[in-house]
C-alpha cells in the first residue's frame, strides 16, 4: 500500500499548531514537581548533614573536655590521698617522739629564779599515752610561787602544745640546810599528761 504525503500549502498564520498532549504535558508537569522536590529534599537533607555534623563534633570535643577534666580531677584526688597519706604519717611520728630536750629546754626558760627542778621522769605507754612527771622546789614557804609557776607554764603555748594539761601533788614542806637562804622549802611534783595529737 502505498503512504500518501500530506503538504499543508496554508500561510503559517493559518496553520494548525499541533499541542503537546495533554497526558505527555501532564507527565513532565509532574516530572518537574518531582526533580524541583527531590532538589529541595537533598538541600534539607545536605544542611541538617552538616548541622549534625556540627553538633557531633561539638559533642565530641566537650567530651574530649570532660574526659581532661576528669583526668585532672583524679590526679588532684591522687594528690589529696597522697598528701592526706604523708600528714598522717607524720602525725604518726609526732605522737611517737616528744621532744623533750626542747621541751625541758622551755622549762628552764619558764622556771623563776627561786623555783629548780630536782627530778623529772617521762613516760610513753604502748596506748600512746603518756606523761611527764617533774619533780620541783621552791624556796620559802610561799603557795603564791607555786600558783604563779604553774599559771606561768600554763600560759606559754609552746610548751603546752605538748601537754593535755597540769596536774598537781601534793605539797611539803622540808626542812633546809644551812646552805639555803631560807630554813624552809616547799616541795611540790608536776604532772604533765601528753596531748594526743589528733589526725585530720
Amino acid at each position: 500500500m502505498v503512504r500518501m504525503i500530506e503538504i499543508n500549502l496554508l500561510p503559517p498564520q493559518y496553520r494548525t499548531v499541533e499541542r503537546t498532549p495533554l497526558p505527555v504535558f501532564l507527565g513532565l508537569i509532574v516530572g518537574l514537581l518531582l526533580i524541583g522536590a527531590a532538589f529541595v529534599a537533598y538541600v534539607v537533607q545536605t544542611k541538617r548533614g552538616v548541622t549534625l555534623a556540627q553538633q557531633k563534633r561539638g559533642l565530641e570535643l566537650d567530651i574530649q573536655e570532660k574526659k581532661a577534666k576528669a583526668a585532672q580531677v583524679d590526679r588532684i584526688q591522687r594528690e589529696i590521698k597522697e598528701a592526706r597519706m604523708r600528714i598522717d604519717a607524720a602525725t604518726r611520728v609526732a605522737q611517737e617522739r616528744t621532744p623533750w630536750t626542747r621541751v625541758l629546754s622551755e622549762f628552764v626558760d619558764l622556771r623563776p629564779p627561786y623555783i629548780w627542778l630536782e627530778s623529772q621522769a617521762a613516760r610513753r605507754g604502748a596506748d600512746g599515752k603518756g606523761e611527764l612527771r617533774l619533780a620541783c622546789n621552791a624556796r620559802g614557804t610561799n603557795l603564791q610561787r607555786y600558783t604563779e609557776f604553774r599559771q606561768r607554764l600554763r600560759s606559754r603555748t609552746n610548751f603546752m602544745y605538748h601537754f593535755s594539761t597540769i596536774s598537781g601533788a601534793r605539797l611539803d614542806v622540808r626542812l633546809t640546810g644551812e646552805q639555803y637562804l631560807e630554813p624552809k622549802m616547799l616541795s611540790f611534783n608536776l604532772t604533765l599528761p601528753l596531748a594526743k595529737v589528733e589526725s585530720h
